[in-house]
């Protein structure tokens, strides 16, 4: 995998960890999901690309999901510790079945050649600053 898909990777995982939050008075459970939903959908993303014209359709998609899980860290950094840990501990339990699919999906754009990582390569951009 070239540097640029590597690095994205490394984003998104630790982007898992620290922004499974959501609106006030949700439950560890329920942050979980949201964060699990959205994994999902950047999986989903990902299967859409194709060559470059659908990496470019896939990138809009990203960097929009990218400010969403900005407006959630904000609020995962509201939580206490002891919250932060259940969320944690939920989130682990959720992903671990989408969490081969994902890699499998990051691996096959990856092998689509430099104009589609080239073309995805500011979405790693998007996603810094949610480790």
């Amino acid at each position: 995998m070239r540097n640029g898909m590597r690095a994205l990777v490394g984003v998104m995982m630790g982007t898992l960890v620290f922004t499974a939050a959501g609106c006030g008075g949700d439950t560890p459970e329920s942050l979980a999901q949201e964060q699990t939903t959205a994994m999902k959908q950047f999986v989903d993303i990902l299967k859409s690309v194709k060559d470059k014209d659908t990496a470019t359709a896939a990138k809009a998609k990203l960097t929009s999901m990218a400010d969403s899980l900005k407006s959630l860290k904000k609020r995962v950094d509201a939580l206490t510790d002891e919250q932060k840990k259940e969320v944690h501990k939920k989130l682990e339990e959720q992903l671990q079945p989408i969490m081969g699919e994902f890699m499998g999906e990051m691996f096959r754009v990856a092998s689509l050649g430099p104009e589609v990582q080239k073309e995805l390569e500011s979405v790693q951009t998007a996603f810094e600053g949610l480790q």
